[in-house]
């Protein structure tokens, strides 16, 4: 049987766990484990599920799980630990969401994906409660194209609106919208990237050729002798020893 690589599973925090669970779930499946469902782990798969799971977690995890020895129960106590927040949380994971914006050197895919991260984590988590019930709360796929809309700037914010079905807006007719208008932008641009040594180059050379064609104007239009060709006096001023000066 082929051993499962998980070194591409990121370790479990207590920042991370709706990535942590949306990864790793698919390496469960694979080995034929469903580690969601109440039916308990299948006879022989015990454990492979509990070294995938073991070997992805951080040393911050470790201490909540070192004792337990099902890897259902397992799965379970990091759920608890780090599926859960508490009314302190949830409202500064609503606060990062409703406050979003786009910052200023962010590609606008970035920024909607950093949008939509904190969505799926607001909704991927419970809040404890004393009764240990937990609750579940959503916020709904409006609040999410509400928020990518009001943290972009006003100028791509009033284009994109522009060409918006608003009949069936949906968060993946905003996503495509985003998506034309970043590629409009890119085709349309006329700006490409600038050497700053070679624009300096040429500012310099440009600077020099001025300063050289003024040298030479002056040059051209200094006072010129018929008697004694030579450039500095006019002829009426013209002496045999009179020292020639220029300008």
């Amino acid at each position: 049987m082929s051993t499962i690589n998980t070194a591409s599973i990121p370790k479990l925090t207590s920042r991370n766990y709706s990535q942590w669970s949306f990864i790793i779930e698919p390496f469960l499946t694979e080995a034929g484990i469903d580690i969601t469902s109440d039916n308990g782990i299948p006879e022989g798969k015990e454990g492979t599920a509990l070294r995938i799971i073991r070997s992805s977690v951080s040393d911050e995890a470790i201490p909540f799980i070192k004792e337990i020895k099902g890897a259902k129960a397992t799965w379970d106590r990091l759920n608890e630990k780090f599926g859960q927040t508490d009314q302190e949380g949830r409202f500064t994971n609503l606060l990062q969401f409703f406050s979003i914006q786009k910052k200023p050197n962010e590609n606008i895919a970035a920024f909607v994906n950093r949008a939509h991260c904190i969505y799926n984590v607001i909704n991927a988590t419970s809040v404890k409660r004393e009764d240990n019930v937990r609750d579940q709360f959503e916020i709904t796929e409006v609040h999410l194209i509400v928020a990518i809309l009001n943290g972009l700037p006003a100028e791509i914010r009033t284009s994109i609106l522009r060409r918006l079905d608003r009949s069936r807006l949906t968060f993946a007719v905003l996503d495509l919208s985003i998506q034309e208008y970043d590629f409009e932008q890119r085709i349309g641009s006329k700006e490409s990237p600038i050497d700053v040594s070679s624009s300096e180059k040429k500012k310099n050379w440009k600077s020099k050729k001025k300063l050289a064609n003024q040298q030479q104007q002056n040059t051209n239009s200094a006072p010129f002798c018929k008697k004694c060709k030579r450039k500095g006096h006019l002829t009426k001023d013209c002496r045999p020893n009179l020292p020639i000066t220029s300008k």
